[in-house]
């Protein structure tokens, strides 16, 4: 299988979007009580979507034939994360 320069280029883009998001989730998350585990849970919702999105690209290129239930599995996840990101908002409002 041939690697192209421009997969490269997305997963050098994609650790340093990895590795910059943890570290921004690492640092919120150590707030403590309530306002950090807000942060976690908005931060654990901000990590779902990335995943699926670039689960969602890899997926399609190695298993073009599955693409509506690889999409259907995409909105899965990205409902899922959805749903984290406003439950983390609705604590971190309720304090």
């Amino acid at each position: 299988m041939e690697v192209s320069f421009s997969v490269v280029v997305d997963l050098i883009f994609f650790s340093i979007l990895v590795g910059s998001s943890l570290l921004l989730f690492i640092m919120l998350r150590g707030y403590g009580g309530s306002i950090g585990k807000s942060f976690g849970i908005i931060g654990w919702g901000a990590l779902v979507f990335g995943f699926a999105c670039i689960l969602e690209k890899f997926l399609l290129q190695f298993f073009g034939s599955y693409g509506s239930l690889i999409s259907i599995f995409k909105n899965f996840l990205d409902a899922t994360a959805l749903l984290l990101i406003l439950y983390g908002f609705k604590s971190f409002l309720g304090k």
